[in-house]
């Protein structure tokens, strides 16, 4: 009896440790891909000349379809978090061999894009997109698989380095959500910085990468930009899948119409640029990571039109600090990184 006990205490154990969590829904998996990393209306993301080559919105697979006797899920991209109008391709996940592949429309090639069945020093060869992937293809070796936890739990995280160019990046995918980057690419070649540079332990330093994940209408993944909805200025949205596309953009209603801050990131000094739409007085304040005020460096009465504020950051550590302006009616918060 001892025995049959136990025996079914070690096939429960294993059978959850075996568990595999699927990357794509039996309904609908949906992904939204930041451009700014900060809370921005639509109209200030699809108007900024900094673009990535390859789009930021949301991706999402969905209807099921057979090609070559195969399952797949369409793969649409939409050009606004609320439109998906654009037939991409195909995705494919094997759940037995723990795989998934995309299938291209136009080339009908099949690539083999995560593979969640590696273990410690197995290798994987990866067909990377060049105009996405500055990485060469090639045979790429896992260094180290570790748990990580998302919204949905804990899941593995693998992370690999090239098998014969030892100083190449280190990608990272994670079970059940993929590459934390883009849903096709573990990689990104636009290093730009993002409002999040300054933020050691958040690994989305950049413009672009995986703001949140849902499968079957859950929320399954969220990155870890939402701790600083507070210091953005955004209360009431402390979360990577909302906040990003609601918060943080200017009123249409307030009396400042632009802010731009120059140069950023900064050195010496930054300029605050204000376009208002009437007279108004304001404070301007400057703000850390953790939402502690250093300083105010502004108070005063701006005029209709054009006005700047100087802002000198020399004797300020390098980081990323947010400048807020707060008026009658409005309460604007830019990030600025600092840079020595």
């Amino acid at each position: 009896m001892k025995k049959l006990l136990l025996s079914l205490i070690l096939l429960s154990f294993f059978s959850k440790a075996q568990t595999y969590y699927k990357t794509i829904g039996s309904n609908k998996t949906q992904w939204d891909i930041f451009f700014a990393m900060y809370g921005v209306s639509q109209a200030e993301k699809t108007s900024s000349p900094l673009a990535p080559n390859v789009n930021f919105g949301r991706y999402i697979a969905v209807n099921d379809t057979i090609i070559a006797s195969k399952n797949y899920k369409k793969y649409y991209y939409g050009a606004n978090t609320s439109t998906v109008n654009t037939h991409i391709g195909y995705l494919r996940e094997d759940t037995v061999a723990k795989k998934v592949y995309y299938l291209d429309k136009t080339s009908l090639i099949e690539d083999l894009i995560f593979d969640f069945s590696l273990n410690v020093g197995d290798s994987i060869y990866l067909n990377l997109v060049p105009t996405m992937n500055p990485l060469p293809k090639g045979y790429y070796k896992v260094k180290t698989i570790q748990n990580t936890t998302i919204k949905a739990g804990i899941r593995k995280e693998f992370k690999l380095k090239h098998t014969t160019i030892p100083s190449s990046d280190t990608l990272r995918f994670i079970e059940s959500v993929g590459s934390i980057i883009h849903p096709l690419y573990l990689y990104k070649n636009y290093f730009g910085f993002g409002a999040f540079a300054g933020y050691p332990s958040c690994p989305f330093p950049y413009d672009l990468g995986l703001a949140c994940k849902w499968t079957n209408n859950m929320k399954e993944f969220q990155s870890c930009t939402y701790v600083l909805a507070l210091a953005n200025g955004c209360f009431f949205k402390l979360d990577s899948c909302n906040y990003w596309n609601n918060c943080g953009g200017i009123n249409e209603l307030s009396a400042i119409k632009k802010v731009t801050l120059s140069p950023n990131p900064a050195q010496n000094h930054c300029v605050v640029t204000l376009d208002a739409t009437q007279e108004s007085k304001i404070t301007a304040d400057l703000i850390d990571i953790s939402g502690r005020k250093i300083k105010t460096f502004f108070v005063g009465n701006i005029i209709l039109g054009e006005n700047e504020i100087r802002l000198e950051t020399e004797s300020l550590e390098s980081g990323l600090y947010f400048i807020s302006l707060t008026g009658d009616n409005f309460k604007i918060t830019q990030p600025l990184t600092i840079t020595h």
